[in-house]
């Protein structure tokens, strides 16, 4: 494939497709307190600027990403994608992103760009070994988030050709998709989405739907200092626990077996007018990890953080559980079982 030296044309590109649309903000229309993964946009994009692009090809592709992943990779086609961990050999979480196989040993991951060049440093360190290319394609593809309508929901993780562009569902819903369009191909997408008269929503927009489902992020300030399950990805099918050795996978299958997990990520609607903020109990000891967050105005944010089980458990109409502004409004559901390990230690 061939490789773009510069983001101008992708940026004239996004700018371009920027001018047909207005952009407006979904959630200024909905109480916050009502906020929930039931009150996700219906239709409409967001151009998904933040997103990476790296390409993993050649005849050893899969046999390397099987020995370095997380994820099972026969359970990766070209009909279905999934989410997939890059760890360290401590099972803490380099790289998350979505994995997408588009032809036999070609893949390609969708990931925070802030992350992007972290993770091709390191698993170039196991590709010397393999037949393997691996590339930064980011300048080649702008990646579309899309609302669907609940009579077009797919399933989470169905992948699809759409327009000779790759549609994949990332909501444990089925009702958000993300589109992988190549710059000289992004016409028929941007012409449907006119005769649709799609909405184009912020940026900012698709990480509060992220957050409302429960969907954990890694970028670049956040690389190795997660552990799988900690982040529910071992509720979000992630994490396979038959596949052979990969790198982190001794500490990650100990979790899972010999301990009892007892912190996990939950969601949480908080009181902070600055993005600087700690989750705290009432004697200001810390209690939560932020993994993600959301700003949704000024003074509130959705928060997606680790805090322990039994915490949780013990909060009252009061909760004590506290940021620097005051107590926490809200402890959110996602739409997904956060499953209990009751194994002994």
């Amino acid at each position: 494939m061939t490789l773009t030296t510069n983001n101008l044309e992708k940026n004239d590109q996004i700018n371009n497709i920027k001018n047909q649309f207005t952009e407006q903000s979904w959630f200024e229309s909905i109480d916050i307190q009502e906020l929930s993964y039931n009150s996700l946009p219906s239709e409409g994009f967001s151009i998904l600027e933040h997103y990476g692009v790296v390409a993993i090809d050649g005849k050893q592709a899969k046999t390397l990403l099987q020995g370095q992943l997380t994820q099972e990779m026969d359970e990766i086609t070209t009909k279905h994608s999934s989410l997939a961990c890059f760890c360290n050999p401590q099972g803490r979480i380099i790289s998350l992103f979505r994995l997408v196989m588009t032809s036999d040993e070609a893949y390609l991951a969708i990931m925070p760009i802030s992350v992007v060049g972290i993770f091709i440093e390191n698993l170039k360190k196991y590709a010397v070994f393999y037949q393997v290319n691996i590339n930064d394609l980011s300048n080649n593809f702008i990646i579309l988030g899309q609302y669907l309508k609940k009579e077009a929901k797919t399933t989470f993780n169905q992948q699809q050709i759409h327009h000779e562009s790759f549609s994949i569902n990332v909501s444990p819903q089925g009702l958000r998709s993300v589109t992988i369009l190549r710059l000289e191909n992004t016409t028929p997408i941007i012409d449907e989405l006119h005769s649709n008269q799609a909405v184009l929503y912020a940026q900012q927009d698709w990480q509060i739907c992220e957050n409302l489902e429960g969907l954990p992020g890694i970028d670049g300030s956040a690389s190795e200092k997660f552990l799988p399950h900690h982040i529910n990805l071992t509720d979000l099918s992630a994490v396979s626990f038959t596949k052979g050795c990969y790198t982190g996978q001794e500490i990650i299958a100990r979790m899972q077996y010999r301990a009892k997990i007892k912190k996990r990520a939950r969601l949480l609607l908080v009181n902070a007018e600055s993005d600087s903020f700690s989750i705290s109990d009432e004697q200001h000891k810390l209690v939560g990890e932020i993994v993600s967050f959301a700003r949704l105005n000024t003074s509130q944010v959705l928060v997606l953080a680790i805090i322990n089980d039994e915490l949780i458990a013990q909060q009252t109409p009061t909760i004590s559980i506290k940021t620097e502004n005051g107590p926490i409004l809200k402890i959110l559901e996602i739409p997904y079982t956060v499953l209990s390990n009751q194994q002994d230690e």
